[in-house]
């Protein structure tokens, strides 16, 4: 018997000590990584629904790539990943809108008109406007459209901070909601370190493992959009 636990033990120990050889360097810390232009992601699950994160850094101002996000009715150029719709709206086709999953009656209430999205815009301060966005989603999702309330922050924008968060009120899904946080990275305002989360439970039947694949892939796909139109906006200005 002890010779056969000596025999285990030796056995486990030349194991591990294969594994570790090559195992490969530890992970780098994720400043480094956000330094050398990894972008970094996480998800998860949530009680319905998921979540998921990202952070990266962009070659260009705070104050630029802020500009990008609030011009919703840009958004339809970028090509973002799935993205087959993008625009502001106001209150009133929010109103009329609100109650239904249809796309139809949202278009319908939309008609031709066109909204200015940061026509309440308040520099230095907190403001508010509405957007509507609407995805072709990959099987076995169908496609999901929704409209989002987003409150913006830019009390700091002195130093480069950018905040705004959003919460749905109208769509075909159950719930959205999200933040983005903008800063200097480093304190280099020529560059800009952004932080992104999003909730989601898009209504469906859909084993959440696909869910939360669907969040992770999409996220460096958007941050790829988001470099690069940062980049030519910041070479327009």
């Amino acid at each position: 018997m002890k010779k056969t636990f000596l025999r285990l033990l030796s056995g486990f120990l030349c194991s591990f000590l294969f594994a570790s050889a090559f195992a490969g360097p530890p992970e780098k810390p994720r400043d480094e990584r956000l330094r050398a232009g990894e972008v970094w992601t996480d998800g998860g699950y949530l009680k319905k629904g998921v979540w998921g994160e990202m952070e990266g850094v962009v070659e260009a101002p705070p104050e630029v790539v802020w500009r990008l996000f609030i011009q919703a009715n840009d958004w339809n150029g970028y090509h973002l990943p799935e993205m087959i719709d993008c625009r502001a709206v106001d209150e009133a086709i929010l109103a009329q809108a609100k109650d239904t999953k249809k796309v139809d009656v949202f278009y319908k209430a939309m008609g031709d008109r066109t909204v200015d999205p940061v026509a309440d815009r308040a520099k230095g301060s907190t403001w508010r406007n509405y957007t509507f966005q609407f995805f072709n989603l990959p099987w076995p999702v169908s496609d999901r459209w929704y409209i989002i309330e987003n409150f913006a922050d830019e009390t700091n924008s002195a130093e480069g901070v950018y905040k705004t968060r959003w919460e749905s009120r109208a769509g075909n899904i159950r719930s959205l909601t999200g933040e983005l946080h903008l800063q200097p990275f480093e304190g280099d305002k020529s560059r800009t370190l952004l932080r992104y989360r999003v909730d989601t439970d898009p209504g469906a039947s859909i084993p959440k493992f696909l869910l939360k694949w669907g969040v992770k892939k999409s996220l460096p796909a958007a941050m790829r959009v988001i470099r690069r139109e940062s980049i030519r906006l910041k070479n327009k200005s």
